[in-house]
């Protein structure tokens, strides 16, 4: 038996003994869901303090150990919110900014306050794009066609006026802001 086979026996026989047992997938799955949802106040109850009960032993360092479990909730976090509608590249931008944060870190109180943080700005910006606080620009095609040189479509979506309160369309010929400036005219409204 090699000796990753022993330490595994030797800690399962371990938590069997002392009846511990890793969180539940589901409250995991629960707590994530929240945070997709936009749900403060679930995420906040379903959140669980890092290092606490039902968390693995990733290292022997304290704090080391805390730096790791910060960065599985922060790459589960970043990948619950992209599928929930969050952009892709904020996401693991945001994600990058946390962990690059934690690893700075010199204490368990303030990978702890991170992880707070992190929570609090996922779930909030959830809650913001369920609820149509972010913005985007009305587009007409003659604008679409000056910010493409000439050309009569943006990627595969011609342009044309975007109806107001039509979320799916809307997104789909979304403009950064650095590159309003090459839009003038455009307006800027709630989806």
């Amino acid at each position: 038996m090699s000796e990753l086979h022993k330490e595994l026996s030797r800690i399962e026989f371990e938590m069997r003994e002392n009846s511990m047992t890793h969180t539940p997938v589901e409250n995991e799955m629960r707590f994530y869901e929240a945070v997709k949802r936009g749900d403060m106040d679930a995420a906040r109850t379903l959140s669980t303090p890092l290092g606490g009960e039902g968390f693995g032993v990733l290292s022997t360092d304290r704090l080391r150990n805390l730096k790791y479990h910060l960065v599985i909730t922060v790459s589960f976090i970043t990948r619950f919110c992209v599928e929930g509608g969050m952009e892709r590249e904020t996401a693991y931008n945001l994600s990058d900014l946390y962990i690059r944060k934690a690893d700075l870190a010199s204490s368990p109180e303030e990978i702890n306050a991170i992880h707070s943080e992190l929570i609090t700005d996922f779930t909030e910006r959830m809650a913001k794009l369920k609820n149509g606080s972010s913005y985007c620009y009305q587009v007409t095609k003659a604008d679409g066609e000056r910010y493409c040189g000439g050309t009569r479509a943006f990627g595969a979506v011609p342009f044309k006026a975007v109806p107001h309160g039509n979320r799916a369309y809307a997104q789909s010929v979304h403009i950064e802001e650095k590159d309003r400036r090459r839009l003038p005219d455009a307006e800027i409204f709630p989806v």
